[in-house]
């Protein structure tokens, strides 16, 4: 990546030419980030791919409802050899397959990937043959025809619109998101912010010296908005971890802390996105509730509890009440009243901007009734805390800091120049965390051979001791060094 954001192309070319000889290639990337919606020039990498006789392959799955899909652009060098992405992101898609659509050249397999049922073209004890036709070799099993003319519905739908229509509207939501939340001081939109980018948006939201944590802010925008936004990583652990600024030291011992089940320290952002059919009301509602969250949602948070093993805030009311027992529809009887009830009709709501305005009200009354009744308390209690050989690995702030600062001062803790904790966002602007694993050596490189096996458990022996003070007891009893080693470094890689 270079450090105004997208593919590095000259580190591409390098890593392309030093595997120049290699008899296969293949280059995946993924066409849009999930996490900023950043886009990626995907001719000219396709181009570069195949200048050195690489396959292009591309995951489509964020941009795929918005951007045009072109297997064979004009320029005949940057063809795509694959794109895939799933039929839920399109407007209607939701129950629809994913798809998968690649050169009939690269299908020369005669063997399906998959075999099942629908693939052979003739069988006896002895021996078996498989269909000739490509596609069908391909699609063992009953297909599914419903979710497949869904799809198609769906993509109906996107051509009648029209792509430029829809990037066009894209980028209106890109400029207004970002000139309405980067007035804000409270909150860190991640990204470059002149990348050509589709309308998503990760953030963190400041408080004092460090971030409320991004599990509570979705909380607080479904609690008081029914706005359901995501908390996490969004399946891009490495580019998550760049994008907050994380270090190496602070990757490896968060690995440590989270795999020893205190996942409320794995850190995250909350993410939104603004489709091309949100109307600019609701545009504006969100926005709206976004500012609230980042100004006032500190106000909340001695009503609300952590669950330090899975990262989940969830207000006092249902923190303290146990979950009700999963059920099963094994357990369900059709003619049992206590399974099946009339269901409740619900009046609808006749004006949805009258509805927002008094969310927005409410949500005003509520948060200084909260803050107020913490304070007026004789002793606010601390609540939960982390173990404190995890203390120099937080990076949100506890309940009970805001309500000490706000009886101190009667109003929200300043934010500081210096931010505490691993979460240094301002790192990935800088270029200062994009060299963080110069020197590791890879996994997949490494354990191709007797050597290579031998250098990384060296390698990680001395990771592993510049760690051990810092680790805990439990830390040291789930896991021995080895498996630590491996949960940070690669979960499924078992270092032999």
């Amino acid at each position: 990546e270079v450090k105004t954001g997208g593919l590095d192309l000259k580190e591409l070319e390098r890593q392309l030419r030093s595997y120049q000889s290699r008899d296969l290639k293949i280059g995946t990337f993924a066409a849009a980030s999930n996490l900023t919606g950043v886009l990626a020039d995907v001719d000219k990498v396709s181009k570069l791919l195949h200048k050195y006789g690489a396959l292009s392959c591309w995951d489509y799955a964020t941009c795929a409802p918005y951007v045009d899909l072109d297997m064979n652009p004009k320029d005949p060098a940057a063809y795509k050899d694959a794109v895939f992405f799933s039929g839920h992101k399109f407007v209607g898609g939701p129950g629809s397959p994913g798809v998968l659509v690649v050169k009939k050249k690269l299908m020369s397999n005669e063997v399906p990937t998959m075999p099942g049922g629908g693939t052979v073209l003739f069988v006896t004890e002895k021996a078996h043959s498989y269909l000739a036709n490509k596609v069908e070799r391909e699609e063992g099993g009953t297909p599914d025809i419903l979710g497949s003319i869904r799809l198609g519905l769906a993509f109906e739908l996107k051509q009648r619109v029209g792509s430029k229509h829809i990037m066009d509207l894209e980028r209106q939501h890109v400029r207004h998101v970002r000139s309405v939340l980067g007035k804000n001081e409270n909150i860190i939109l991640l990204g470059h912010e002149n990348a050509d980018q589709l309308p998503v948006f990760s953030f963190l939201v400041r408080f004092g010296d460090r971030f409320l944590h991004h599990n509570f802010v979705c909380a607080l925008l479904n609690d008081l908005f029914g706005i359901q936004a995501r908390g996490g990583c969004q399946c891009a652990g490495p580019f998550g971890a760049r994008l907050l600024g994380l270090s190496r030291e602070h990757i490896t011992a968060l690995g440590y802390a989270v795999v020893a089940k205190d996942e409320v320290l794995k850190p995250g952002v909350a993410r939104m996105s603004f489709p091309y059919f949100a109307d600019e009301d609701e545009v504006e509602y969100i926005l709206d509730s976004v500012n609230f969250v980042a100004d006032h949602g500190w106000k909340f948070l001695p009503k609300y509890e952590y669950d330090p093993h899975n990262g989940a805030w969830r207000h006092v009311s249902r923190a303290t009440a146990p979950f009700p027992a999963k059920k099963f529809l094994a357990s369900m009887q059709l003619d049992d009243v206590d399974t099946v009830r009339q269901s409740v009709c619900v009046a609808p709501i006749r004006s949805i901007a009258a509805h927002r305005r008094e969310n927005l009200e409410q949500a005003a009354v509520l948060a200084d009734a909260c803050i107020k009744e913490a304070v007026s308390t004789e002793e606010f209690l601390e609540g939960q805390k982390l173990v404190p050989a995890h203390e120099w690995l937080r990076w949100f702030v506890y309940p009970h800091e805001a309500v000490a600062a706000y009886k101190e001062t009667g109003e929200k803790m300043a934010l500081t120049e210096k931010i505490e904790g691993p979460c240094q966002p301002q790192r990935y602007l800088d270029g200062s965390v994009h060299k963080i694993w110069e020197g590791v050596p890879s996994l997949g490189t490494m354990k191709r051979s007797l050597l290579g096996r031998f250098v990384l458990k060296v390698f990680m022996q001395a990771e592993l001791e510049a760690m051990k003070d810092k680790r805990t007891d439990v830390e040291k009893s789930v896991l021995n060094d080895e498996e630590a080693m491996c949960a940070v470094f690669g979960g499924s890689q078992k270092c032999q």
